[in-house]
């Protein structure tokens, strides 16, 4: 029901009361209330002019209703309405209220509203306000009403109890049901559910947290818009003061607050992270430009940083995607040849991931020439030094031969052994993804990839899994050159299905797998290894007309089920298979941004298991009724890639 039918009808139920009177309301109010403190200065004033005034005046009249437990209205007539404030009006009638029921409300506890009859305008005012008297006003008091207030009470309390069994539940790593419950818990939980997908860090879910607040919360669209607002700083010297404290600083302000010093002045900035062990880990940000990085080059061989610092360093670069910087500064030749093998297996992969050919051959040739005696079983680190170096010799293509040579590793693996082995598998994996087949065969033919007794007592490594797929290609791969018609398929391992073979209409796929690559990894906004992986190889794909892209394996197997735990915006399996769309579709239009030459390719998903082939099928068919018209779905008859799940470990992968 309105405003305006509740006031009519309070007209018709209660009784009206007509307070006829030739004197002012303050007046009046001397005779009936005991006003706290004395009375404004214009009040009394206003008094004194009003005593004087004839009783034949012209009045007004006020209808004055009361909205609550008892609805009643009073009429209210006198000269002078204007310029008196409203809790004068509303205490004098209130007297006249609380006389009749009995009750004892006060004039700082009633709500008060003009209301208009002809534009049934409906205003909330203060009490402290002045009165506007205008032809056809109204006064509503509105009562508070005892029994909503303890319900109100109640509800408050309960949603408090929603809130603390949401922090609970994120306590222990379960954030879903805690966004539940802040969702339970109405106004109330709408800080701390911004808090917690703040914490997230993912700014996309941000953005739909905020769309469907403001669609559930209309009326709060002011306490929304305060949480959601961020406080940049007034300016540069502003965020460099803040910067001098990083110790007062969360983790986001401290990336936010370089980010921001970094557009315009990224040397300072470049020195800030250098001087506080807290900023160490944003170096990459003021180090994007060629510049910078040359300078901060420079400074570490002036400071004289250990192999193991420009290491670590290294490593910082690479979780921001920049991988070439990385090289640069200490994953190297230089600096690995004094680094325990650890380190020159992670520099391997690195180079090996990123398709750097040149570093890891050099990297590689070192590293076993170093110690050539080193041997597991009959592999022998002299044997792959000459694998290697015949790489260079350019020998006429042989036809492969149909054996393979004896397993020479003896099971279990030594501990001690695993980064040589490691190691060992990336030269195999190199030799085959540069297109040395032959030599790949010799390197690996010592390796079986069905017996994994190797790790017992390691587990088993990411660049075995790798193998594996490889391995597997192999077996169908032709030695010879590629074709005129060659497409570059890139993507997780199933890219290797037809590695070195035909696939449909194209007479050889030459392929370069990322390991365990998600659409969910190429996301706009996100800094991570892979990612950059991707998009370089992207761009060297100009060398082919075709690209094939082959995603969407992972995504089904370990995304949508993290999707569905985590991201409180996503409900079921289909929201989250049309986010993973979504960024897939978003990939597709920027590499045809990039380079519209390139003729793009769709490989289908293809998937053994049977719980997940319903998930597939829709995947494709969403993809394929949204690709653009420059995106070709290739027939699934066509794609016959392999996954070898059983083995997998669970994908490790941050959000």
């Amino acid at each position: 029901m309105d405003d305006s039918k509740r006031i009519k009808k309070a007209n018709e139920t209660t009784q009206e009361v007509v307070k006829d009177t030739n004197l002012t309301i303050p007046v009046s109010l001397s005779c009936h209330s005991k006003p706290s403190g004395p009375l404004p200065i214009e009040t009394r004033t206003y008094m004194e002019i009003t005593a004087k005034s004839s009783k034949s005046e012209n009045k007004s009249h006020l209808y004055v209703h009361f909205e609550g437990e008892h609805p009643y209205c009073i009429l209210l007539k006198s000269p002078h309405f204007k310029g008196v404030k409203v809790f004068i009006i509303g205490d004098f009638a209130l007297d006249e209220y609380n006389t009749k029921f009995g009750t004892d409300y006060l004039f700082h506890e009633v709500r008060y509203f003009l209301v208009n009859d002809i534009t049934n305008k409906y205003d909330e005012i203060a009490a402290l306000d002045l009165f506007i008297y205008e032809p056809n006003t109204e006064l509503v008091i509105r009562l508070p009403d005892p029994a909503k207030e303890e319900l109100n009470l109640i509800s408050l309390k309960k949603e408090k109890k929603f809130v603390d069994k949401g922090w609970n539940y994120y306590k222990h790593g379960d954030p879903k049901t805690a966004a539940t419950y802040f969702w339970s818990a109405g106004v109330q939980g709408i800080p701390h559910l911004v808090k917690l997908t703040k914490q997230t860090g993912d700014q996309e879910m941000l953005e739909r947290i905020k769309l469907m607040l403001l669609t559930r919360y209309p009326d709060e669209i002011q306490l929304i818009a305060s949480l959601f607002q961020i406080q940049s700083p007034k300016d540069i010297h502003d965020a460099m003061e803040q910067l001098e404290n990083p110790k007062k600083l969360s983790t986001n302000q401290r990336r936010d607050l370089i980010k921001y010093v970094s557009k315009t002045q990224p040397y300072i900035a470049l020195k800030i992270c250098l001087r506080f062990p807290e900023y160490i880990q944003f170096l990459p940000i003021p180090c994007k430009t060629e510049e910078i990085m040359t300078a901060f080059v420079q400074i570490c061989t002036n400071l004289g940083y250990t192999n193991s610092l420009l290491v670590y360093l290294s490593e910082i670069f690479v979780k921001y995607g920049q991988i070439s910087h990385a090289l640069a500064l200490g994953y190297n030749a230089s600096v690995l040849a004094d680094c325990p093998d650890s380190v020159t297996r992670r520099a391997c992969w690195i180079m090996l991931i990123d398709k750097q050919f040149s570093s890891l051959y050099m990297t590689l040739v070192a590293y076993f020439n170093k110690d050539q005696n080193r041997s597991i079983g009959g592999l022998n680190a002299s044997i792959i030094l000459s694998r290697l170096t015949a790489i260079k010799r350019f020998p006429p293509i042989k036809a492969r031969t149909a054996c393979r040579v004896m397993q020479t590793i003896v099971d279990p693996l030594d501990p001690d052994d695993l980064d040589f082995l490691c190691i060992v598998l990336i030269t195999a994996s190199f030799l085959f993804l540069n297109g040395n087949i032959d030599e790949y065969i010799d390197v690996s033919a010592a390796i079986n990839s069905q017996n994994r007794k190797f790790f017992e007592k390691t587990g088993i490594p990411q660049e075995f899994d790798l193998f594996v797929y490889i391995d597997k290609a192999g077996e169908f791969a032709i030695n010879d050159r590629p074709k005129t018609e060659s497409v570059f398929a890139i993507g997780d391992e199933g890219s290797l299905g037809n590695a070195y073979n035909t696939l449909a209409t194209f007479e050889m796929v030459i392929s370069h797998p990322i390991p365990r690559l998600t659409i969910w990894d190429l996301r706009r906004g996100v800094k991570k290894f892979k990612k950059a992986a991707f998009w370089h190889q992207i761009c060297e794909s100009i060398l082919y007309k075709h690209v094939l892209l082959v995603l969407g394996h992972y995504d089904l197997l370990y995304i949508v089920p993290k999707l569905l735990q985590y991201d409180f915006s996503i409900e079921t399996v289909n929201d989250a298979i049309n986010r993973i769309v979504e960024i897939y579709l978003y990939v597709i239009q920027k590499i045809h941004k990039k380079m519209p030459q390139l003729e793009i390719y769709i490989h289908p998903v293809k998937i053994d298991n049977k719980m997940l082939i319903p998930q597939a099928e829709i995947f494709n068919a969403v993809l394929k009724k949204a690709l653009p018209e420059y995106a070709i779905i290739l027939s699934e008859s066509d794609c016959m890639p392999s996954y070898d799940d059983s083995s997998m470990v669970p994908l490790r992968t941050s959000r």
